[in-house]
């Protein structure tokens, strides 16, 4: 599966994203938008609102949502 996800360390959902993600032994690249303009750039360009922000098998996800994330995979 290709996943990206975008979030800053300390941001609640982000964690149980990737407590979502790793439970199920989804690999993700995890990208950090407040450290990296590249990053920064990626987020902006798949409509950034908010994180984390998932691309997902060409789905973009919006915040913490398993059965899209699954549903995507």
């Amino acid at each position: 599966m290709k996943s990206s996800s975008i979030p800053p360390a300390g941001a609640g959902y982000c964690a149980k994203t990737r407590e979502f993600l790793g439970e199920r032994g989804i690999a993700y690249t995890e990208l950090d938008i407040e450290k990296s303009p590249e990053a920064r750039r990626a987020y902006d360009a798949l409509g950034g609102r908010g994180v984390p922000v998932l691309k997902v098998n060409g789905t973009v996800i919006h915040g913490y949502h398993p059965q899209g994330i699954l549903a995507a995979y």
